[in-house]
């Protein structure tokens, strides 16, 4: 649940940002169980 929240609170301060980018097209991918693991481990490393 932890994981969850973290990751769902990395992704609110991520996506506007994305959205903001002055790159041309941007798409928003899936993310599956693998990515979102990565996205926690790092969020986790950020935050210790």
């Amino acid at each position: 649940m932890k994981r969850t929240l973290i990751a769902a609170a990395f992704a609110g301060v991520a996506l506007p940002t994305v959205a903001l980018a002055d790159c041309g097209r941007v798409s928003v991918a899936e993310m599956n169980w693998a990515s979102g693991q990565i996205i926690t481990r790092i969020t986790e490393f950020l935050m210790t």
